[in-house]
């Protein structure tokens, strides 16, 4: 396990081992794992939302008299 140096010159070897013991017990009771799994499904949601929205905003969709490669606020009057 590595720790940053102005973490070693903030605490002593007694509050340091009691950190990193609490952060490996978050390990060992799979604390980390539960957050993952949490943290990649909402980003599975959103990732498909982000797309819609932008095309949506960006013209997306096409209609009848929109010419082949030509956006919405690209029309010609």
């Amino acid at each position: 396990m590595a720790v940053t140096e102005g973490l070693l010159k903030l605490m002593n070897r007694d509050e340091l081992e009691g950190v990193l013991a609490h952060e490996l017990a978050h390990v060992t009771n799979r604390d980390i794992l539960i957050g993952s799994i949490a943290a990649t499904m909402a980003g599975a949601i959103m990732i498909p939302g982000q797309y819609g929205s932008m095309d949506c905003v960006h013209g997306g969709g096409s209609s009848s008299d929109n010419q082949a490669g030509e956006g919405v606020w690209e029309r010609s009057a």
